[in-house]
């Protein structure tokens, strides 16, 4: 017969019951309790910048390429041109800016001439005539800016050139007289015995030129340096020497030892670059009567002896061009052109091919890929198309506290019917934006993405995804650039 439990034993148990029973309760209940997520966290996710409209909108600016192509294939060459046209730009520079110091444009070639440098001496012929651009502006229906050749060439054989472009219908809109004449050791400083002498030809060029093409608009080499006394005052004696010009040119180069460090190119030291030695120390920043043309700009790749495109320095410096960080800062810099003056009407970068730490296509290989200079300016070409003013964009944090270009640029281009928006994020993380004071409507978006320091040899390199903005919320990520199109 089975004795019955003690007293002491049923108790046992029931205690040990009861500790795994709390045990379990316990260990069911922490488990479902919600982790509250850290204030850093919480402030992330929570943080929406607002987005306004910071200026009444103005003209749009015209933007497009330097178009020296010496380096690459002629424009017959339909693929590239098909490249080219996807770019959406609207004015060439032709033939360029240093070849055309050199240019016999009957030939579409350089000139014959003992003092032609040996770099042009030495390359292949590639015909670059008036006929063969004509085929460029047919496909694209671009203007092109003519910068004419006042060193080895005369008045009358230019204002020849511009008659014979004429007959192919090519209209004569833009004339630029001259190529950094203001640079040491440029030719100008020997053909142009005093920066008075360069003003005062001008005036008479413009005067000639003006008599056969009416409503051409034409503009004189722009920039004070630092070299030479005569040329620290360089914008105000060409101009009252020359007061009959529409504009004066700027070229903005911001240097490489002054914008990279350790992470690449860095957004700030660019941004800082290009008003203060770029911008404001070539006097610009003074100039109230007169429209300024930027015919050229782009990171100086070769810009010191540290840092030229040579055999040894390519194989640190050159790679740095060709990275996604090249293409936001080509949107920088383009952003940076267009709001540093409202006197700024016409935007070029440089280049259109040829040296691939400058080139928006691939020319060398004749892939014709885009270059991240390319996507860069293609992108905002895409946003501005059919566009006919912009007004740019403020971005607010809590209390009011903005943020810099260098973070986080916007514009808005419109015209009657429609607009577009322009965002790029030049941070390491991600943002969202709240743009329902000027997005009313539901809106399609488009981001492109990569790395900062990823090489992009096409656009396939790039992440991209695209969608609908809900209730004018979006959110950016890092290092990208985002399209949104409107309807008003």
């Amino acid at each position: 017969m089975k004795k019955p439990q003690s007293n002491k034993n049923i108790l046992h148990g029931l205690l040990s019951f009861l500790t795994v029973y709390f045990l379990f309760i316990f260990f069911i209940g922490f488990t479902n309790i919600p982790t509250k997520p850290s204030t850093l966290n919480k402030k992330q996710n929570e943080l929406v910048l607002k987005a306004s409209i910071s200026d009444k909108p103005r003209k749009l600016p015209l933007y497009g390429f330097n178009g020296n192509n010496v380096k690459g294939p002629s424009w017959t060459n339909s693929s590239f041109r098909d490249t080219a046209a996807s770019l959406h730009f609207k004015i060439i520079r032709y033939p360029g800016g240093t070849v055309c110091n050199w240019w016999d444009w009957q030939k579409g070639w350089f000139v014959d001439n003992p003092a032609l440098p040996d770099k042009f001496k030495k390359m292949r012929y590639v015909p670059n005539g008036l006929k063969e651009l004509k085929l460029l502006v047919d496909e694209t229906n671009c203007d092109v800016l003519f910068t004419l050749n006042m060193i080895s060439s005369s008045l009358q054989d230019q204002i020849a050139m511009l008659t014979y472009a004429q007959s192919l219908k090519i209209p004569i809109k833009w004339v630029e007289l001259g190529n950094e004449f203001n640079n040491f050791k440029n030719p100008g400083r020997q053909n142009f015995s005093t920066v008075e002498d360069y003003g005062k030809t001008c005036k008479q060029w413009i005067d000639a030129i003006k008599s056969h093409f009416p409503n051409v608009r034409i503009a004189v080499i722009g920039g004070n340096r630092n070299y030479n006394a005569d040329v620290k005052n360089w914008n105000n004696i060409v101009l009252k020497n020359a007061p009959n010009a529409d504009a004066i040119v700027a070229h903005l180069y911001p240097k490489t030892d002054n914008i990279l460090d350790d992470s690449g190119i860095n957004f700030q030291k660019l941004f800082e670059e290009c008003y203060n030695n770029g911008f404001n120390n070539q006097g610009f920043n003074s100039i109230k009567d007169k429209s300024i043309w930027v015919t050229e700009f782009n990171i100086n790749w070769a810009s010191n002896k540290n840092n030229e495109i040579d055999k040894n320095d390519n194989k640190i410096i050159a790679p740095k061009a060709n990275t996604w960080s090249q293409t936001l800062a080509t949107l920088l810099m383009t952003s940076i052109a267009t709001s540093i003056s409202p006197n700024t009407t016409l935007i070029l970068n440089h280049n259109i091919s040829g040296a691939p730490t400058f080139a928006a296509i691939e020319s060398e290989k004749q892939s014709f890929q885009k270059m991240p200079n390319g996507i860069g300016m293609s992108a905002w070409l895409m946003a501005s198309d059919h566009m006919n003013s912009l007004a740019k964009i403020n971005f607010t944090k809590d209390h009011n506290q903005s943020l810099q270009d260098y973070e986080l640029l916007g514009w808005k281009f419109s015209n009657n019917k429609s607009s577009s928006i322009l965002l790029v994020n030049l941070l390491n993380s991600p943002i969202k934006i709240n743009l329902s004071a000027f997005v009313n409507t539901d809106a399609t978006f488009e981001t492109k993405y990569a790395s900062k320091n990823s090489i992009i040899n096409s656009t396939a390199d790039v992440k991209y995804k695209t969608g609908i903005l809900n209730n004018g919320l979006i959110e950016l990520p890092e290092y990208s650039f985002t399209i949104i199109k409107t309807h008003q």
